[in-house]
């Protein structure tokens, strides 16, 4: 195995945090998304319910 020199070793391992970094970044705001899809399918269905509600309210 060849000897690789300190500075290209600190070089590699810098620019994998880097990666890894934006990786996290990228998985937050992808999580922060789902969860509001989440919550917006749930206040969807619970609108629904509701709506119907409104509506056999006005009709009596």
């Amino acid at each position: 195995m060849a000897v690789k020199s300190v500075a290209v070793v600190t070089k590699a391992i810098a620019k994998n945090k880097e990666k890894q970094a934006a990786l996290k970044q990228e998985a937050t705001k992808l999580a922060a998304e789902l969860k509001q899809a989440k919550e917006a399918e749930k206040a969807k269905k619970t609108a629904k319910p509701k709506a119907k509600a409104k509506a056999k309210a006005k009709k009596k």
